[in-house]
């Protein structure tokens, strides 16, 4: 039993459309995400973002989706 694990990543994208960002946390591990929060540098705009899962890379399965949410400058 594990309580309170919390993982923290950071990355950083360029300022256009398309990116994404990928996080395999290894082979035959699941991760239960209960939250997650985004927090956009001083030179990104992000309005549109979808949080998905898979187990094989495949398939994803999309567990948060945000249209039309624009957050500016640094927080």
């Amino acid at each position: 039993l594990v309580l309170g694990l919390i993982w923290f990543f950071s990355f950083i994208c360029k300022d256009a459309r398309g990116q994404w960002v990928e996080i395999d946390i290894g082979k035959d591990r699941l991760m239960n995400v209960s939250h997650y929060s985004l927090r956009p540098g001083q030179c990104c705009r992000m309005g549109n973002w979808m949080l998905q899962g898979s187990e094989n890379r495949e398939e994803w399965q999309t567990l948060s989706m945000h249209v039309d949410e624009f957050w500016e400058g640094n927080f």
